[in-house]
């Protein structure tokens, strides 16, 4: 089979060249199972063996590139009487292309024991260009971001799902599910040059030759026994407690990615007669997130207290028992925020494993016999109770939940809590 379409969008670049974009693809199945040799496999149902290639693309979202510059009006109360102004949301953009991204995919599907085992298998190999994202520019302009092609990427995995039925027994029925996908992601190339700097390689999430996704931290040395304060390895070896001392990029090592390479899902269901009860598990795995921790020890602080804030380094002799640094008030100039807060926040002993499993769902579900519905003339009546999130297994040990917190960032937001739903349904 093949598929062939034609895009074009007027949301970037006034070029004709760069708004046309053909996509298309071609893939083979081989029913292998119709084959001479497989006739003696009684016990499968099904073997087919897929290839397909294909070109695809995006655009940028509306409003994120184009020609013109995007202006928004507003009014502020305070300067009411100059009536409505206009802010540029969005600087025009002439330079933006279509991402493009070509996949070559081999597949297995495998069906067993009259439908009671079902395999499939993906391989796959995609390869991005003109890689859309958002990076940042001098901030003089107005802007401290702008919508770019910034480079190539590759994306590699595989994804495998079974599912079957592993009971039947009268009324009595057990099936299973699990899936289970891989991928490694790589930044290949770069378009643009970030600086090489420490600093940025600890702001940038994005560097060639690395994942989506980066966490560089700096390799910690300790408190300082005479006062508490922070200290790091400069790319040399020696302990410093200032981060103007840290110079070489080799100071930042890579530690992780915030993408998680491994991820999935599994459950089961079993039913008895007109009773059914479900589960669902999904799970992520392989990556690592910062984490949550007081941002500022000098001057002054900002937000809410840790429990850690407590175990601080107050006299010497803390330091072997504690890597929380000192706190330094504000009529204190003798300290800089970076180099006590910063250099504590930026450490790798501040990058947690983000790995978790979650029960996203359980339900239960009751189906009233015919014979009962129809003494209320109704044709069928069932019953049900569904509770999301339940409970979270988290590997970071400071009960954070990843899906509720800026992993690259390490701040924590609104958890998702267990949500309970009761549904009764009639038909007549």
């Amino acid at each position: 089979n093949a598929s062939i379409r034609v895009d074009q969008s007027n949301l970037f670049g006034s070029d004709p060249s760069v708004q046309f974009k053909p996509i298309w693809s071609v893939g083979a199945i081989w029913n292998m199972r119709k084959e001479s040799f497989m006739e003696n496999a009684s016990w499968m149902d099904r073997l087919n063996l897929r290839l397909s290639y294909g070109l695809a693309g995006n655009s940028p979202d509306p409003g994120q590139g184009g020609p013109y510059n995007l202006i928004k009006s507003e009014s502020e109360p305070g300067y009411s009487r100059f009536g409505l102004g206009y802010r540029v949301i969005t600087p025009a953009n002439d330079r933006l292309t279509w991402e493009k991204s070509r996949t070559i995919n081999l597949g297995v599907d495998f069906t067993a024991f009259e439908g009671r085992l079902d395999v499939s298998l993906d391989i796959y190999d995609k390869y991005t260009t003109n890689l859309l994202t958002a990076v940042p520019i001098d901030p003089t302009t107005g802007f401290t971001s702008v919508l770019s092609n910034i480079g190539e990427m590759s994306n590699r995995g595989f994804e495998l799902s079974v599912s079957g039925n592993l009971l039947r027994s009268g009324k009595l029925s057990w099936d299973a599910f699990a899936n289970l996908t891989y991928n490694r992601n790589r930044l290949e190339k770069m378009y643009i040059t970030p600086p090489g700097t420490p600093s940025a390689l600890l702001d940038y999430t994005y560097w060639e030759g690395y994942p989506f996704g980066t966490i560089f931290a700096y390799r910690w040395a300790g408190l300082d026994p005479a006062n508490g304060r922070s200290r790091v390895y400069d790319g040399n070896g020696a302990i410093v407690n200032k981060s103007a001392d840290v110079q070489e990029s080799s100071a930042v090592p890579y530690i992780g990615t915030t993408i998680p390479p491994w991820f999935g899902s599994f459950g089961t269901s079993i039913s008895y007669g007109p009773l059914s009860l479900s589960c669902l598990f999904v799970y992520n795995a392989g990556h690592v997130l910062r984490n949550d921790v007081n941002t500022q020890y000098t001057n002054r602080l900002t937000g809410p207290l840790h429990n850690d804030f407590a175990s601080r380094w107050k006299v010497p002799g803390d330091e072997l028992k504690t890597d929380i640094p000192a706190y330094y008030p504000l009529s204190d100039t003798t300290v800089n925020e970076t180099d006590v807060a910063g250099l504590y926040q930026y450490a790798d002993i501040n990058v947690l494993s983000a790995s978790y499993l979650k029960l996203r769902e359980v339900s239960l579900s009751w189906k009233m016999p015919g014979r009962w519905a129809s003494k209320i003339y109704a044709k069928g009546i069932s019953a049900g109770l569904q509770v999301t999130n339940l409970f979270t297994l988290a590997a970071n040990g400071q009960g954070i939940d990843p899906e509720a917190f800026s992993l690259s960032a390490g701040a924590r937001g609104d958890k998702f809590p267990p949500a309970f739903t009761f549904n009764i349904n009639v038909e007549f």
